[in-house]
């Protein structure tokens, strides 16, 4: 157990040996004093460091360091922290760095009075480091929390008026908020929330309403069917009033998904099939291989069915195969925007429709009911074209944040290095 508050130092193990046993057995007693360190796999990269307080018996993981009198124990300790063990380390299967090894590095050595002030000087800037940290968390938690509180307000449409002071808000502390990634990942899903909702364009009174939309699927899918082409699909329910979540702009209108898409599993690929190729293969895990079969003649949209990627959305090229380990949504894109479907589909937590078993699914049958709000089609294209803007927005402040951050480092490294 380390000393409480402090993880420089090892007080007990749990696992002990008797005084016999260490005689009988060869083993070699550390004394207090002695900074201890992984020699083997894969923890020597973390460079753990621990200062024996006690008589202790280190296995064959560790190696041990116990300065001589007149070396400071700190200094010693401190040293260790500018090595990087993981390029000292030999051996392939199992890496390990060797007591020879260790014995040979060159360092340079100052008076026993420098050693002394170093370590104090280190102490110093380490609290005020510790300090400036919490000072960090805390602005950053407070830039979370504001920011949270002012998306909120920007969501809620049914108050216009805290939708107009929310909009205002970020604009006027924009510079000061998004300086944090999380933030910028959180206004992320605000945009497509807004666009969804029907507040990020304005609308067009001459736009034909969504309604006509609808009335032209309904008369592909009869046409399907009487041509044979599909089955006749089973009637979904209406969007009942407590499933609107929101209310819609004029032309806009609730439907199911299963009214706008035909949801269709795919095949899997016999193994005599499995030779490359040049037709990317779609499944649960995305693109899994190219293989000599096709599946599909254009894009599609793609819907992790199965596992760790259930859920996911993927956008297939002209030619794909898709194995039975996704869904592929199959519409006529001349009335739906394919690039509205993927941003409205992120919008969705389709993982809470899935299966509860060993690993997550997502059947048809759950996906179809979901409710969606529809645009008229040229307002899918104006908040798509509004969306890729807002998106390339997001991605140059994510760049500034992280060039900010390596500016920060290095200036703190050329500070250290003057020093």
């Amino acid at each position: 157990m380390n000393l409480p508050g402090n993880e420089k130092f090892i007080i007990t193990s749990n696992n002990t040996v008797s005084e016999e046993t260490v005689k009988s057995s060869k083993l070699s007693i550390s004394d207090p004093g002695t900074i201890i360190f992984p020699k083997i796999g894969g923890a020597i990269a973390t460079n753990k460091r621990r200062i024996l307080r006690k008589r202790t018996v280190i296995d064959n993981n560790c190696l041990g360091i116990t300065p001589y009198s007149l070396v400071d124990l700190e200094w010693v300790y401190q040293l260790l922290s500018s090595f990087d063990f993981s390029k000292l380390q030999t051996g392939t299967s199992v890496p390990a760095i060797s007591q020879g090894t260790i014995g040979g590095i060159v360092i340079g050595l100052p008076p026993a009075q420098e050693q002394t002030r170093i370590v104090a000087k280190i102490d110093e800037l380490m609290v005020r480091c510790d300090e400036l940290e919490k000072l960090r968390a805390a602005q950053n938690e407070k830039r979370l929390s504001v920011h949270a509180a002012a998306i909120q307000q920007l969501l809620n449409i049914a108050e216009p008026e805290q939708h107009q002071r929310a909009h205002a808000f970020l604009a006027e502390h924009f510079g000061e908020l998004y300086t944090v990634k999380e933030n910028v990942a959180e206004l992320r899903k605000a945009i497509l929330q807004l666009a969804v909702m029907g507040k990020l364009v304005p609308q067009d009174p001459n736009d034909p309403p969504a309604s006509e939309l609808l009335s032209a699927i309904e008369w592909e899918k009869k046409q399907l069917v009487k041509e044979g082409k599909i089955k006749a699909p089973k009637p979904l329910p209406p969007v009942t009033e407590e499933e609107k979540r929101y209310d819609l702009p004029r032309g806009w209108e609730w439907v199911r998904l299963g009214d706008l898409f035909r949801v269709t599993s795919g095949n899997n690929l016999p193994k005599d099939k499995m030779l490359a190729g040049e037709i990317p293969v779609f499944g649960g895990n995305g693109i899994t291989g190219y293989h000599n079969a096709a599946n599909t003649d254009r894009p599609v949209i793609v819907i992790g069915r199965v596992g760790y990627y259930c859920g996911s959305i993927h956008l297939t090229p002209a030619k794909a195969w898709i194995t039975d380990n996704a869904f592929f949504t199959i519409y006529d894109e001349d009335r739906i925007d394919q690039a509205w479907v993927i941003w409205l589909l992120k919008t969705i937590d389709l993982q809470a429709d899935a299966s509860s078993t060993a690993q997550p699914v997502i059947s048809g049958g759950k996906i179809y009911p979901i409710p969606i709000p529809l645009p008229p089609l040229p307002e899918q294209h104006r908040i798509v074209a509004r969306i890729d803007q807002l998106m390339a927005l997001c991605d140059t402040l994510d760049q500034k944040i992280s060039d900010a951050t390596d500016k920060q480092t290095e200036l703190l490294n050329a500070v250290m290095a003057q020093g």
